[in-house]
């Protein structure tokens, strides 16, 4: 079995001391996510339910300053353009439905991202960010997110997923939840997870 610390990926940098594995992302110079990282961190944390030297993971910036900025903008703007088909809610509930158990079918979720265009990579993406926050909500792992510099939008929503947080004392940290400022619902689950983690008197 492959243990966590070997996997090869682009966008996460990975080292082990005794049981504790920290993953500093890295995609200079920005720090952006990316469907790439999201996909990664999506194996990530499926690698680590399956190793059993792996008891805590620390989430951290592999960039100067820089702890992991919102989608990239280009590849935003490529998802933002997709049809939005009105579609009554039970009909959209049941869209949701499907969706989810066709991309748990082996293969799917690659066809999907490779041959679907941005249509395609914003679904996969999505359902992919879902998987992967909750199974970090019910790893046995915990998960620690040592905040080294700015935190927006979908870093926040990583951010909030993670068991405990850290943050360094510096003038340059920024966290926010840009998208409630125009009327935005989060697709990460940011306003969900924010609201549960100070509780509903101090929101």
């Amino acid at each position: 079995m492959t243990r966590t610390r070997d996997l090869a990926l682009e966008t996460l940098q990975l080292e082990q001391d005794g049981r504790v594995l920290t993953a500093r992302f890295s995609n200079p110079p920005l720090n952006f996510m990316t469907t790439v990282f999201i996909r990664e961190l999506d194996q990530l944390t499926r690698s680590v339910d399956r190793d059993p030297t792996v008891g805590a993971v620390v989430l951290t910036g592999g960039v100067e300053g820089r702890f992991l900025t919102h989608l990239d903008a280009q590849e935003l703007a490529g998802i933002k353009d997709l049809p939005h088909p009105k579609l009554p809610m039970q009909a959209a509930e049941v869209v949701v439905l499907v969706l989810n158990v066709v991309l748990r079918l082996p293969g799917v979720a690659s066809l999907l991202e490779r041959f679907g265009g941005a249509p395609g990579k914003g679904i996969v993406m999505g359902h992919r960010w879902k998987r992967l926050t909750l199974r970090m909500n019910r790893s046995a792992a915990v998960y620690l997110a040592a905040i080294n510099g700015p935190v927006l939008d979908g870093a926040l929503e990583i951010v909030l997923a993670c068991d405990l947080r850290y943050t360094a004392d510096a003038a340059h940290l920024r966290i926010a939840q840009m998208e409630m400022l125009v009327a935005l619902i989060p697709g990460g689950g940011g306003s969900q997870r924010l609201l549960r983690m100070l509780g509903p008197a101090r929101v």
